[in-house]
C-alpha cells in the first residue's frame, strides 16, 4: 500500500509537468498567441504602407505646386527680360538724343544777358 501512496503523486506530479511543458502552439491559446502575433506584424506593416501612400501623395501635390510655381517664375521672368530689353532700346535712345541736343547746344550757344550799365 505504501507503493501505491507514492506511485500515485508521482504519477499525478508527471501528468502536471507534462501539461505545463506542452508547446503553446499545440494549444488553442497558442496558436492565437501566435495568430495574433502575425496578425501585428501584418498590421504594422499596412499601417506603414499606409504612411507611405499619404506620405507620396503629400509629396506629388507639392512637386505639381512646385512646377505650377516654376512655370508661373518661368513667364514671369521671359516678360521681365522682354520689358528688360526694351527699357535698354528706350534708354540707349534717350542717351543718343541727349548728346545730340548736348552737340546742337555747342554748336548754336545762347548769347549771354549783358550786364546792364548804370550811368555814372
Amino acid at each position: 500500500m505504501k507503493k501505491t501512496f507514492l506511485i500515485l503523486p508521482i504519477a499525478l506530479l508527471a501528468t502536471l509537468s507534462a501539461c505545463s511543458t506542452t508547446p503553446k502552439g499545440d494549444t488553442f491559446a497558442g496558436r492565437l498567441m501566435t495568430q495574433g502575433g502575425q496578425a501585428q506584424a501584418i498590421a504594422k506593416k499596412w499601417d506603414n504602407g499606409s504612411t507611405m501612400v499619404t506620405k507620396g501623395a503629400k509629396l506629388k501635390e507639392k512637386g505639381q505646386q512646385n512646377i505650377a510655381d516654376g512655370k508661373e517664375m518661368i513667364t514671369k521672368g521671359e516678360k521681365m527680360m522682354i520689358d528688360g530689353e526694351q527699357m535698354m532700346i528706350d534708354g540707349k535712345k534717350e542717351m543718343a538724343d541727349a548728346e545730340s541736343s548736348y552737340e546742337t547746344l555747342r554748336a548754336n550757344p545762347v548769347p549771354l544777358p549783358t550786364p546792364a550799365t548804370t550811368a555814372p
